[in-house]
């Protein structure tokens, strides 16, 4: 017998931006692995702030839209969620999971897994606590809900400097949020600060490459190999050589000043 969860149609859709090579080799990887964990059968929209070129992207995602950007991260966001939630309406979709195209989780069927857990606390939306514990201030990095509550909540203008602030009035004008949100008290950051469910399904969530855990699991042991020995310290010496370079070149200038 078919649960909640199966039984719904859900979307997943992911945001990013045009960011430099890593970034862009990170969301290739992200893709990659959520189609080894959830397989075909789960839609997957992928959102950018600017141009997507990569064909892979195209070739694990099922519709993939660019924007113009950049907007800014915060706008960004809101401009990307926008996006998604009128496809998802437009498509007939019943809920609407949404992460961001630097984050796994590593075990298998997760996004069923989320919706379903949505289900069960009878809420409307499932998230975390941002900022701090318990504070009631909700996560818009990774989140599930349902499109009607979605299009009821979703604000249409920043004016705030942080979108979690801005969505978190916004179910608070419709709701009292304990009645409607799921909040797992958890940062959404690195592995190892993660805890509860996110914990559970084995989240990860880098900038770096070489910061992931399990990004690498469905290639080949040489790719491997290859990445984790030669790409990703190379990645790391460039980086670090354009913070010397660009610190070094700030205190010129300021001596020359």
């Amino acid at each position: 017998m078919p649960n909640a969860a199966t039984s719904k149609k859900i979307l997943v859709g992911i945001t990013t931006y045009a960011g430099n090579f890593e970034t862009r080799l990170i969301l290739r990887k992200v893709l990659r692995h959520f189609r080894w964990k959830n397989g075909s059968s789960i839609d997957l929209l992928v959102v950018s702030d600017g141009p997507i070129f990569d064909p892979d992207i195209y070739r694990y995602a099922d519709y993939v839209f660019c924007r113009p950007g950049p907007s800014g991260l915060q706008q960004g966001e809101l401009d990307s969620l926008h996006l998604i939630l009128d496809f998802a309406r437009s498509r007939g979709y019943d809920y609407i999971l949404k992460s961001t195209g630097d984050v796994i989780l590593n075990t298998s069927d997760w996004v069923l897994k989320v919706v379903e857990m949505l289900c069960e606390k009878q809420r409307r939306i499932l998230s975390t606590h941002w900022f701090t514990a318990e504070s009631w201030i909700t996560g818009t990095k990774f989140f599930a809900a349902d499109v009607d509550f979605i299009e009821r909540v979703l604000p249409t203008e920043m004016d705030s400097p942080y979108l979690e602030d801005v969505f978190t009035r916004s179910i608070c004008k419709n709701f009292k949020i304990e009645d409607v949100a799921y909040l797992i008290d958890s940062t959404t950051g690195e592995s190892h600060e993660v805890k509860h469910e996110l914990s559970a399904w084995q989240w990860e969530h880098a900038h770096r490459l070489y910061k992931f855990i399990n990004l690498d699991d469905p290639t080949s042991l040489v790719e491997k190999v290859f990445h984790r020995r030669c790409l990703y310290p190379a990645l790391r010496i460039q980086k670090q050589f354009m913070r010397t370079w660009a610190n070094a070149s700030g205190k010129i200038r300021g001596n020359q000043m």
